[in-house]
């Protein structure tokens, strides 16, 4: 018997007791529209969550609403025991859920080892911009450092973002996050629109982050499913804004819902 269960059959397998991040019942109206309807999961240290669904299933909206760009219509969210529904996505940032973007969202005046560092900066109390990064210490000096080599951006260190591949900003995205203190990560399609190559690269580097973070939690959306399979320890289906199927990635590819709303035959094998 399949360990995946569909919300009709038992709703409280989408909450997790010690979660590090957990959603109950967070619903986001926009008018009459429902984007995200009722939705609750948590994630436990160190898990990796996939968070499936075709376009338009809300993936999206519930990120924003995670990360504070949106505010929850209903129901609540909280991280590491801290109610965040209503706090502000720069606060909630400075207490450790930060999310990289689907379309990189890069400073592209400025090099990568200068984004980098007022990403650095943006989680302290100096002031954001240049004249502070020439004052950030020795230590997180050696910290920028060692995110871009983590992430393979060593050689592209001093170069404008403006001249940088997709796949260099997706990397980018991700070593802004290895140098500032997380709890919770919200990573959207990270491999959208990379070559096979640049695929595993990427499948490497967020291998690596949990390995030099294993506290961290991660939420992912990724069409591919070979991804899913490689990175999740658990995968939630969102249909029309709803959690409908949630449990180990392998029983939720396999579970008739989502194959006949999300996959087709031949993906769910």
């Amino acid at each position: 018997m399949s360990a995946a269960t569909t919300a009709a059959e038992h709703a409280e397998g989408f909450t997790m007791p010690g979660a590090q991040l957990e959603l109950t019942g967070v619903s986001k109206r926009f008018g009459p529209i429902r984007a995200v309807d009722r939705v609750s999961f948590g994630v436990a240290p160190g898990e990796l969550l996939a968070l499936l669904g075709a376009n338009g299933a809300g993936k999206s909206t519930l990120f924003e609403v995670i990360g504070g760009q949106q505010r929850a219509t209903e129901g609540r969210i909280v991280l590491g025991g801290t109610d965040i529904t209503r706090r502000s996505a720069h606060a909630i940032a400075r207490m450790g859920l930060l999310r990289s973007f689907q379309v990189a969202k890069v400073f592209d005046t400025y090099t990568v080892r200068q984004n980098i560092v007022l990403s650095l900066l943006g989680a302290s109390s100096r002031a954001f911009g240049l004249r502070g990064a020439l004052r950030i210490s020795a230590a997180e000096r050696a910290g920028v450092d060692s995110a871009l080599e983590r992430a393979g951006l060593g050689a592209h260190a001093d170069r404008p973002c403006a001249g940088i591949s997709e796949s260099d900003r997706k990397r980018l995205d991700i070593a802004r996050v290895l140098v500032r203190p997380a709890k919770v990560v919200l990573l959207d399609e990270p491999t959208a629109g990379l070559s096979t190559e640049d695929i595993d690269r990427m499948i490497t580097l967020i291998r690596q982050l949990r390995r030099d973070q294993p506290d961290l939690s991660i939420v992912l959306t990724a069409h591919d499913m070979n991804v899913v399979r490689q990175l999740a320890d658990r995968a939630l289906l969102l249909v029309g804004g709803r959690g409908r199927v949630a449990g180990p990635v392998v029983d939720v590819l396999r579970h008739p819902e989502t194959i006949s709303t999300y996959l087709g035959e031949s993906d769910g094998e």
